[in-house]
């Protein structure tokens, strides 16, 4: 459900909401990006001996459908 190229500002975009497992979706629909930024999160690596970080593609949508700002991850959000 993602798209390659990075979204802009103003962009209309079709928003997929995921359970916590990530492979069924709660909800959907239609909405315009209004932010996108990159987060960076600290993971554990192997064996729990290292952190290191690991940067993320985030957007904040309008969602028409819910009247509300959401913030979603680059993989579930699509450009239409």
């Amino acid at each position: 459900m993602s798209s390659d190229e990075p979204l802009e500002v103003g962009d209309l975009v079709k928003w997929y909401d995921m359970y916590a497992c990530d492979t069924i979706v709660k909800d959907t629909g239609v909405g315009l990006v209004l932010r996108a930024y990159m987060s960076t999160d600290i993971a554990m690596g192997h064996l729990h001996v290292q952190e290191y970080a690991i940067e993320r593609l985030l957007y904040d949508v309008h969602c028409l459908k819910l009247s509300d700002i959401r913030t979603f991850p680059a993989r579930d959000v699509v450009a239409i």
